[in-house]
């Protein structure tokens, strides 16, 4: 989970740096051609990072059951019944599932649009803006 979190950082410090140097699609350079390569696959960082964080924290529960400090059958919930967590379970892993294919399918359509096209104007050096992504002056 941290060390996710510190790849993302990372990532977009790299980013933030090579467009402020006005390098960012600069595909001379080792780096460059390195970290763009990375970039795609670093969306599923944060479903990493999640994840990570959800098992670690529920990993963490059992083993204060397991040293006597709450015994097994105490940590265990009297009011609910099997069916019920089945059907908490499956809804939770049917909405994830759903989100998951939205998402995949959302990329996969920018994806398929690709970049956009430039205009091909031209500005002036006395008109130019700030384009800290490396966008098109």
């Amino acid at each position: 989970m941290v060390g996710a979190g510190m790849l993302m950082i990372a990532l977009a410090l790299f980013g933030l740096l090579s467009s402020l140097r006005g390098r960012i699609a600069d595909t001379d350079r080792r780096w460059n051609r390195l970290w763009l390569r990375v970039l795609p696959y670093a969306i599923a960082l944060p479903f990493i990072a999640n994840t990570a964080g959800w098992i670690l924290t529920e990993m963490g529960r059992q083993p204060w059951v397991v040293y006597g400090v709450l015994l097994t059958e105490d940590g265990v919930s009297r009011s609910v019944s099997r069916w019920e967590v089945i059907l908490t379970l499956s809804g939770f892993t049917l909405v994830y599932g759903v989100l998951m294919v939205v998402t995949v399918g959302l990329i996969k359509r920018q994806v398929d649009k690709g970049a956009p096209e430039e205009t091909g104007e031209d500005v002036d050096d006395d008109h130019r803006t700030f384009a800290p992504l490396g966008g098109a002056y």
